[in-house]
C-alpha cells in the first residue's frame, strides 16, 4: 500500500496513508485534507482520577505529513490546546 502513497503527490509514511485511506481518501483525487471532530475524554497526567471532557477539530493533511488538531476542555470551553505537525516541525500550545 506505501508504494501507492506516490499516487497522491508525495511519499507518505505507511502508517499516515494506511489513515487516510481508512478515512476515506482515494488514490488520484484531488482532495488534500480530511477535517475530522471529535468528542472524548482524557486526563491531565497519568496519575489523575478524573477526566476532562473534550470537544476537538482535526483536520490531516493527504499529501504531506501533516495535522493540525485543536481542542477545548473545562467549563464553558475554556482551555484550548493545539497540536500540528507542519513542515517537520511540531506544535503544542495550552492557552487558559
Amino acid at each position: 500500500m506505501a508504494e501507492d502513497a506516490v499516487l497522491i503527490g508525495k511519499r507518505l509514511p505507511a502508517a499516515v496513508y494506511d489513515l487516510a485511506l481508512r478515512l476515506g481518501v482515494r488514490p488520484g483525487t484531488s482532495r488534500t485534507t480530511v477535517k475530522l471532530k471529535q468528542t472524548g475524554r482524557m486526563k491531565q497526567k497519568l496519575e489523575a482520577t478524573s477526566w476532562m471532557s473534550f470537544t476537538a477539530t482535526q483536520t490531516i493533511s493527504t499529501s504531506e505529513c501533516a495535522f493540525d488538531w485543536r481542542a477545548r476542555f473545562g467549563p464553558f470551553g475554556m482551555i484550548s490546546a493545539r497540536d500540528a505537525l507542519k513542515g517537520g516541525q511540531g506544535q503544542l500550545d495550552i492557552m487558559a
